[in-house]
C-alpha cells in the first residue's frame, strides 16, 4: 500500500465505550496506519465484546443427516438451527 501524506480527519464514534449512543468526536492531525494482522485481529476479536458483552443464551435444535448402517444409524452432518438468542452472538460462534 502506498503511504501518502499523514495528515488525518478522524471521526470517533462512542460505540463500543461506556459512554452514551450517538457521540462522536473529530479530530485533525497526523496518524499511524496499524494494518498488521495483530491488530486487526485484535480489534475485531475486541470490539463485539465491549458492544454486546461477553455472553450469550440461546436456544435451538439439532438437524441431522443420518445414513444406515450394519450397526445401526450414524450422523453424518449436524446442523445446529438456533430459534432464539440473546447476548453477544459470537460466543456462540466461538470468535
Amino acid at each position: 500500500m502506498a503511504r501518502r501524506d499523514p495528515l488525518v480527519c478522524v471521526v470517533v464514534a462512542s460505540t463500543g465505550s461506556l459512554l452514551p449512543r450517538n457521540k462522536a468526536i473529530t479530530w485533525k492531525g497526523t496518524c499511524v496506519v496499524h494494518d498488521d494482522r495483530g491488530t486487526l485481529v485484535w480489534f475485531y476479536r475486541e470490539l463485539p465484546d465491549a458492544l454486546y458483552g461477553t455472553e450469550s443464551t440461546m436456544a435451538g435444535r439439532y438437524d441431522d443427516d443420518l445414513v444406515r448402517t450394519p450397526t445401526g444409524r450414524r450422523i453424518t452432518h449436524r446442523r445446529l438451527v438456533a430459534t432464539w438468542a440473546d447476548g453477544n452472538p459470537r460466543v456462540v460462534r466461538g470468535g
